[in-house]
């Protein structure tokens, strides 16, 4: 007769401890990932206190299930609902595992206004394009990834700008007439 003695164990961890979103223009968002890692032998429920994290920051998904030996992938979100320049950090962050230890998540960012408008001209005929550069400044400590938003299709650039902390770069935005006719656009930078 054989009797077989097997120890079922969960083990739940988050990859990091904290996540750091940096500078964030008011107004607009940014989103990194996070993992939770399994590698025990049974598989957990899952539950993120969301609540807590709002309105600044968002999780998803808050619910679900993570079977044992592998991961799953969140994506938090930070979209500060200010109206002025602020740190804003969120040290409640709570992820509940069934079976296993509150796991705890540290959530900070922060947040300025946006630079002041600049007006840009452009002339050219139609289906001909046009190039005009923007200088766009980045007098903070940190190295910004800033993404640009066209309102419509008369206008394109590069989806990001690399700006490196204390650095100016100059950013090149096509303009392209489709019709004779005056086409307005606003551009936005987010970082």
């Amino acid at each position: 007769m054989c009797y077989y003695i097997t120890h079922t164990h969960t083990q739940v961890r988050l990859d990091a401890s904290s996540l750091n979103f940096g500078v964030v223009t008011i107004g607009s968002s940014v989103t990194r990932k996070i993992r939770l890692l399994n590698a025990g032998d049974v598989g957990s429920k899952f539950e993120w206190t969301d609540a807590v994290m709002k309105p600044h920051f968002e999780i998803s998904p808050v619910r679900g299930f993570i079977p044992p030996h592998a991961d799953a992938v969140f994506e938090v979100t930070f979209n500060p609902q200010v109206d002025k320049p602020q740190e804003i950090r969120c040290e409640t962050s709570r992820c509940f595992v069934q079976e296993s230890e509150t796991l705890k998540l540290v959530l900070c960012g922060e947040c300025v206004e946006s630079p002041p408008s600049k007006q840009m001209s452009f002339e050219t005929k139609v289906r001909e394009t046009s190039k005009n550069t923007i200088r766009i400044a980045n007098p903070s400590k940190d190295d910004w990834h800033v993404r640009s938003v066209f309102r419509n299709r008369f206008f394109s650039g590069k989806d990001v700008c690399h700006i490196p902390a204390g650095q100016t770069v100059d950013y090149e935005v096509l303009y392209v007439v489709v019709f004779e006719r005056g086409n307005f656009n606003q551009i936005t930078f987010s970082h």
